[in-house]
Formats: structure tokens, sequence, C-alpha cells
């Protein structure tokens, strides 16, 4: 299956209540939001090195892989086979991107080491944040955010991203039809 085939099948699968832990702070909090795991991984890796690796960082995160909407991941990866097995003993599809995309993508902590073998800056942190924006919206104009930053093992790298659903609450015109309702109300006796 292609990476765009992967990618459309991966944006039709629902979307789940999780709850996740920001990067910046250790504190569980409830969301709406649907969770994607990125990886990155070199010759010298195993599937179940990458396995570990996003084991850790779905813990990390405070979720279980039935949270998860997808594995995401550079195309043409000569690891792909053993990304695959990684993502699928978990249930978890594996999706992938042209470079190109990922390098577009506005990243943390990007690496120049990395810029240099891959041609983008980062594929963990990248393949997630580009995975997990909402259909339609393109890098950098998404509401993806990282919960758990690019983590190491020896041959692989892994990271959380979330975007979150746009609540009722910040809808403008749920905020327009709010403040017309209390106007009403307030104008009744």
């Amino acid at each position: 299956m292609s990476g765009a085939q992967d990618d459309e099948s991966a944006a039709e699968s629902s979307q789940a209540a999780v709850t996740s832990r920001s990067a910046e702070s250790s504190q569980a909090v409830q969301t709406s939001e649907t969770a994607v795991v990125g990886v990155g991984a070199s010759s010298g890796a195993s599937a179940r090195e990458v396995g570990g690796l996003i084991d850790l960082v779905l813990a990390e995160a405070g979720l279980a892989p039935r949270q998860v909407r997808c594995v995401a991941t550079a195309d043409g990866r000569a690891a792909e086979p053993l990304l695959r097995a990684a993502a699928g003993s978990r249930g978890l599809p594996l999706v992938t991107y042209p470079v190109a995309v990922l390098a577009r993508v506005g990243v943390p902590h990007p690496s120049d080491a990395v810029r240099a073998r891959t041609g983008t800056a980062s594929v963990a942190e990248a393949a997630a944040l580009h995975a997990a924006l909402p259909a339609g919206r393109a890098p950098g104009g998404g509401q993806a955010r990282l919960v758990v930053r690019k983590r190491r093992s020896a041959h692989a790298t892994a990271a959380v991203a979330t975007a979150a659903r746009e609540a009722p609450d910040e809808d403008p015109a749920h905020q327009v039809r709010q403040i017309l309702s209390n106007r009403l109300m307030s104008d009744k006796p």
C-alpha cells in the first residue's frame, strides 16, 4: 500500500478522546485529541528496539496503543519492514511521508546530522506533527503539538504528537451565539 493510501486510511480512522501528558508537564490531562507516534530509525535498528521505544513514548504520554491513530515515518526508509513490524505488533498502521514534506515541518529539536543523512532535520518529530495535523491543514498551519518530544535509543527515535479537535466553545460562530444568547437572557425581566 502506498504512503498516500496509508495516509488516507489513517485519516479516516476514528479520533479518540485520550489522556496525555504534556511535554512540558508530567501531569496527565484529559483532552479530545488524535495521537500519532513518529519514528525514525537508522540501519542498525531492530523491530524490537523500535517497538520498545514506541512503548516508552506511549507510556510517557500516558497512552495505550488503542488510543493512537498510526505510526508515521519518512518514505523510502531501508528500515521500513522493521518499522511496519514494530507498529503492526501494536495493532497500528504505518504511514509514510516524502522527506520533502517532512523537511517543511517546523520542529523544536532539529538535527543537522539527520538533515545531512536524510534531507530533513527531523524524522520522528516531523512525521508525528505532520501526521497529527487535522485533514486539510498545511504544515505549520495546523494545530498539532508534541506531547512527548523526541526520545532516542541506540538506533531509533520516537515522538508523540496530537491534534486537538476544536471544542464547541472555541468555535467563533458558537461564541457569537453564546454572546447573543447571554444578551437576550439579560434583557428578559
